[in-house]
């Protein structure tokens, strides 16, 4: 009989965590290389490590998921969800009802749509 111990499972799971950090860091560089190159590696690699706790906040655990919703913050900022003139995106991220790949697939439609496809990195 294998036993797994929990130290064991920890470190796959951190283990599992570096590889999607430099996943991403490799997906954001090569579509964000202006501010990949303006923020530098350490900083994108932290707002990578916050873009991943706030998705665990609102259920968002799939990889490919949260991978987008971590561009989206790229792309729109980190309070993308929480500004005033995006209440619309905070509700539906929020919305334990939906699923989260609804979610992030909605409000990345409606951001895109709304700067007519372009990004609008504002930090």
């Amino acid at each position: 009989m294998l036993t797994v111990r929990t130290a064991q499972v920890e470190a796959l799971r951190d283990a599992r965590k570096e590889l999607f950090i430099a996943n991403s860091l490799q997906t954001i560089e090569l579509k964000f290389p202006l501010h990949f190159q303006q923020m530098g590696i350490d900083k994108m690699r932290a707002l990578i490590v916050r873009g991943i706790e706030r998705g665990e906040q609102f259920e968002i655990r799939n990889r490919p998921i949260l991978q987008t919703f971590i561009e989206l913050t790229v792309a729109f900022g980190e309070s993308f969800a929480y500004s005033q003139s995006s209440t619309w995106a905070n509700e539906m991220i929020s919305d334990p009802s939906l699923p989260a790949a609804l979610k992030v697939r909605m409000v990345e439609e409606r951001l895109f749509a709304e700067t007519k496809g372009r990004p609008m990195i504002v930090e």
